[in-house]
């Protein structure tokens, strides 16, 4: 990169906010997925008025921006493809105001998922979207990507709770999109085609997120199966039946034994799948919903099932869940994952299906 542009950099961010020697090149190189590819600067925002600088600056030279959160994607959203500079948001990381009246927080886009609900949780609220990342991805990365999560099937992915947002344009123009007001219907839904754009359309700032109440109640479950297909039957039949679970996740037999080998969660290493399932809401509301679950599990001959007694029971539980990637990227570094996704009733197919293309080829 030209000295110029360097210098220029230094003059908005500070020198201690640009890298551009080579091992720092190398550390912003690649995210989770596989791809590498080394920027020619990285610069640290802590201002939406330094982004819009930047971009200013990059419409000028023709620079190629590619934002940054932590780096936790699997999909290479922040790999610099065209090289370039990369901006990293995670010095952006401050809560701008908390709303509890309105259920509403807004922060900046580098804060981490996790960040945000010991915050709210002292209003009895809570931000829903939960990837597997939680712990370390930030909320302008899960923008970008449309995260969901764990809690996924009852209460959506990050677009269902993006109100309002602050973006920085191509050419360095700040606008805001979007509205604090639940009823916000007036003109084109523009804050909306931001979430999931990897960075392509502009970098966001600032984001509003509406919250929820924390329920009441959750009851957790393990249901074990000695079949694939039964498992997968049972995930469709819950659904059918009437009960949209908060949490229902699918395990195969390879992934319980890599994470009983990553970490003991007390799963069942001869179990062909088993699925985690938790209902919640007012008690006795989760706990119908439970028992109806519980009623399609036997119908489907699982093997055994279990709800948890207490919440160390159901923490243990999910935690095998947390750990799942980490625990599969250790049997296996070159691990690629995929989300794939198929209407509710084809589950059963399509796990027939990957179960067959894997014996065919060879491949766990």
């Amino acid at each position: 990169m030209e000295k110029s542009v360097v210098d220029q950099l230094v003059a908005i961010f500070g020198e201690d906010n640009v890298l551009t020697a080579n091992e720092d090149m190398i550390a912003y190189s690649y995210d989770a997925a596989h791809a590498e590819v080394k920027p020619e600067a990285v610069v640290f925002a802590t201002t939406t008025e330094q982004v819009s600088q930047l971009m200013k600056l990059a419409y000028r030279e023709e620079i190629p921006v590619t934002p940054r959160g932590q780096g936790s994607g699997l999909s290479g959203g922040s790999i610099p493809l065209q090289r370039g500079i990369v901006l990293a948001m995670d010095k952006m990381n401050r809560v701008i105001e908390f709303d509890p009246s309105n259920r509403l927080i807004t922060v900046e886009t580098g804060i981490t998922t996790a960040d945000i609900d010991p915050i709210v949780a002292e209003a009895n609220l809570f931000y829903p979207p939960d990837p597997g990342s939680v712990a370390f991805s930030t909320i302008g990365g899960n923008i970008a990507e449309n995260a969901g999560g764990l809690r996924g099937l009852k209460y959506g992915v990050t677009k269902d709770y993006v109100q309002m947002m602050k973006v920085v344009l191509p050419q360095g123009d700040i606008v805001t999109l979007g509205s604090k007001c639940v009823k916000h219907v007036a003109g084109f839904n523009t804050e909306a085609i931001f979430v999931g754009s990897e960075g392509l359309l502009g970098i966001m700032t600032e984001v509003t997120l509406s919250l929820r109440p924390i329920p009441e109640h959750r009851e957790s479950a393990l249901a074990i199966f000695s079949s694939l297909d039964n498992a997968a039957q049972t995930v469709s039949d819950i659904i059918a039946a009437g009960v949209t679970p908060s949490t229902m996740e699918f395990m195969d037999n390879e992934t319980i034994n890599a994470i009983q080998n990553f970490k003991d969660c007390g799963l069942p290493r001869d179990a062909q799948a088993v699925l985690l399932i938790e209902t919640d809401g007012v008690k006795e509301s989760a706990k119908a919903e439970m028992a109806k679950v519980e009623e399609v599990v036997k119908a489907n001959n699982a093997t055994r099932f279990a709800i948890a007694a207490n919440t160390a029971e159901r923490d243990n539980l999910f935690a095998g869940r947390r750990v799942a990637l980490n625990a599969l990227a250790s049997v296996r570094p070159n691990l690629i994952l995929e989300d794939a996704t198929v209407m509710r009733s084809k589950l059963p197919e399509m796990v027939r299906g990957i179960t067959e293309i894997a014996s065919r080829h060879n491949v766990k």
